[in-house]
């Protein structure tokens, strides 16, 4: 959608509602009376934190070009890297201290905090919309043309055997 219109409706809407979707869901979370309740606001809360990462992308890819996203990326998911790895454990402290939900009052906390900042930070990146972009036949050539790339095959395998690896750790650290 960014590559369609621009970040610009995305920041007045997408971002800024995904930010706010993922803070409300993270308060629904502290607050679920039932474990249904819970489920379903951890699903919103999913979507809010992967569509965030999905415009951070574009955005930096918009901001530095095909070679520095590279180097941009690398070094930002180096810095990511250490939230699955000490997530258990601070939410292992916070739990053990003030109870479940204090997790997720945290959460709310950080959302909120990300989404004043994108609301007064965040600018359009993309000087190349193409209107076109989500159109059904023009996504079916470009998801034929991406997937046919042995370079685009390669990373996805690399990457997804990398993140296969972290979640197995996160789904064992609790034991």
């Amino acid at each position: 959608m960014s590559e369609m219109t621009g970040l610009e409706p995305l920041l007045t809407m997408p971002p800024l509602i995904i930010f706010a979707l993922y803070t409300a869901a993270s308060l629904a979370c502290a607050l679920a009376p039932s474990i249904e309740t819970l489920i379903v606001a951890r699903t919103f809360q999913a979507v809010g934190c992967c569509t965030t990462v999905v415009v951070a992308r574009a955005t930096v890819r918009d901001v530095f070009g095909a070679e520095g996203s590279a180097r941009a990326l690398a070094q930002a998911l180096t810095v990511l890297a250490f939230g699955p790895i000490a997530g258990p454990v601070a939410g292992g402290v916070l739990e053990g201290a003030f109870g479940h939900r204090a997790v997720f009052v945290v959460l709310t906390a950080f959302g909120a905090g990300l989404l004043v900042i994108a609301a007064r930070r965040l600018a359009e990146t993309n000087r190349r919309r193409d209107p076109a972009a989500a159109r059904p036949r023009a996504l079916l050539a470009s998801y034929r043309r991406v997937a046919a790339t042995p370079a685009f095959v390669a990373y996805t395998l690399l990457g997804s055997a990398t993140y296969a690896g972290l979640f197995a750790f996160i789904s064992a650290s609790s034991f």
